[in-house]
């Protein structure tokens, strides 16, 4: 399994089963990322089950997360506070369940869960969106922290064999 992030025009070819997106939230609300992230991100929890924890990753559920992230965000507006999100998706996800049936699609999910939560600190929250998507919210990430999360994410991926 790998990774690509979602920035880079012509992505290594070993990186094809997940992208990721990050995005940084400013007290003034501009920037390139803005328009076109939230509306992602929006969209990546509406019509999705709203019980706290998702039962397969053990992570928050799309509903609790999205709580989360507009408290933050609030924050973020009202005191300058910085938060960063994180998005990662898991590509691919039809064709690994049609080919391999729904345990090695499920299996991916839970790998990439327990990545990202190895790769972040204790205190950010962490969700299971839906159909592969998984995001982290984190108060003062910075570029570097991000990249780093993304290194390590990368690694994994790259590493990854499924049983």
């Amino acid at each position: 399994m790998g990774l690509r992030q979602a920035q880079q025009p012509d992505p290594p070819q070993n990186r094809s089963q997940r992208t990721d997106r990050a995005h940084s939230s400013s007290p003034s609300g501009h920037g390139p990322t803005r328009a076109g992230y939230y509306p992602v991100l929006h969209r990546g929890m509406r019509n999705l089950s709203e019980t706290d924890v998702d039962p397969l990753t053990g992570l928050l559920g799309p509903a609790e997360f999205r709580r989360l992230y507009e408290e933050r965000r609030a924050r973020s507006r009202r005191f300058g506070a910085r938060c960063t999100v994180l998005a990662v998706r898991v590509l691919e996800l039809p064709r690994v369940r049609a080919a391999y049936g729904p345990e090695a699609a499920e299996g991916m999910v839970q790998h990439a869960a327990g990545t990202l939560r190895r790769a972040v600190r204790s205190t950010d929250a962490l969700a299971h969106l839906g159909r592969g998507a998984l995001a982290a919210l984190q108060d003062d990430g910075d570029r570097y922290r991000v990249q780093s999360i993304m290194d390590r994410l990368h690694a994994d991926a790259d590493g990854y064999r499924p049983p």
